[in-house]
């Protein structure tokens, strides 16, 4: 799952977090796992996530070479 996004207008109201349940609880019912990437600093999606029940498992790094 990425780029999750939700209007400033609506952020704090769980649209975030119920849409990426959802969208989670879909993935997982093919018989997938549902996985997703979000930055250390993003301490308010790392906590939507987290109530999801998305579980940190890894750390990785990006490095951009030009």
């Amino acid at each position: 799952i990425q780029g999750v996004w939700v209007h400033p207008e609506f952020r704090g109201a769980g649209v975030g977090t119920a849409g990426t349940a959802s969208v989670a609880n879909a993935v997982v019912a093919t018989g997938r796992t549902a996985s997703l990437y979000v930055n250390d600093y993003n301490r308010v999606a790392r906590r939507a996530y987290s109530r999801v029940g998305f579980r940190q498992i890894a750390t990785f790094a990006t490095v951009l070479l030009d």
